[in-house]
């Protein structure tokens, strides 16, 4: 019997990082399975949707620009995805095509480490398509003082908002990306940047490293084989707490793994492979400090 198949499935997928870390993974775990990208423009999504029912395809990651359109194109969605109405994980099951998002278990996971932190200012959200709806539903149930949605097109950012209304506390507010150059995310307890900004070599930071400050957390979820974003390499020199997009990668990469197959993700074998393929570690942010243990007395 031939292995099965997974996929990464979008566009500009050649230097994904996913098929060795899944490979990886499959090996330890002794899954005879393959993961390899696939490059799929949006007049051929159909028909790969369509590849990934048959019966030797476990299923596929969705990644730009495909993860609002998968959903129409599932048989299940999970609650993340009819909320934030978008997804990034199709799993084959007898046929039958279910959507989740794992995605928004990697941010949760994230804020949630730091949600004591997140309750100190407003969190700036960059961008207006699936990261960023994603981002919204991973903040719901955090307490957050304001959620700022900054975007090149404030008409998507309107739309992203109009579905969230209510989930936070209160309408997120809606703010042209330039206004990350003018001095309001000095206020900012988290940034997260959830645009293309960084894939390519060349491209600016969408925050100036002088609006960056210490102790705001950057969460980026961009990440390239060359090296550090400029956004990456800015927080981490202002001092700021940095998550980047290498272990966005791996943190929304162990329940993929668990849904494709039903085996617990090898993570120490799965952090491994992707840091020898990237070349550099993944960057996390840690945990908030624990709080100061009862009667115990504070000095200086």
């Amino acid at each position: 019997m031939p292995p099965r198949r997974a996929f990464l499935l979008g566009e500009g997928v050649a230097h994904s990082l996913s098929p060795v870390m899944h490979t990886a993974a499959f090996a330890a775990c002794g899954i005879d399975a393959r993961y390899a990208s696939w490059e799929v423009r949006r007049e051929e999504l159909d028909q790969a949707v369509a590849r990934l029912r048959r019966d030797d395809c476990l299923g596929a990651n969705i990644t730009m620009p495909h993860k609002r359109a998968v959903v129409d194109r599932a048989d299940v969605c999970s609650v993340a995805v009819r909320r934030c109405g978008a997804g990034n994980l199709l799993v084959n099951r007898q046929g039958r095509l279910h959507l989740d998002n794992t995605d928004v278990l990697a941010l949760r996971t994230a804020f949630t480490r730091r949600a004591r932190h997140l309750a100190r200012g407003p969190v700036a959200v960059l961008g207006a398509g699936g990261a960023a709806a994603a981002v919204l539903e991973a903040l719901r149930e955090l307490d957050t003082p304001a959620v700022w949605v900054l975007a090149r097109r404030p008409s998507a950012a309107a739309r992203l908002v109009e579905r969230d209304r209510g989930r936070l506390g209160g309408r997120p507010t809606v703010l042209p990306l330039a206004a990350a150059a003018d001095g309001r995310l000095r206020d900012c307890a988290l940034v997260v940047n959830a645009t293309p900004l960084g894939m390519a070599s060349d491209d600016p930071s969408p925050v100036p490293a002088e609006h960056l400050h210490p102790g705001l957390l950057v969460y980026d979820l961009v990440y390239r084989p060359g090296g550090p974003t400029p956004l990456q390499r800015a927080a981490a020199a202002r001092g700021c707490g940095v998550c980047d997009g290498l272990s966005h990668l791996l943190e929304q990469a162990g329940p993929t793994f668990a849904a494709l197959t039903g085996h617990p993700p090898p993570r120490d074998v799965m952090r491994r492979a992707l840091a020898a393929a990237a070349g550099r570690d993944p960057v996390e942010w840690g945990a908030d400090e624990a709080p100061a243990a009862a009667g115990s007395a504070a000095t200086g």
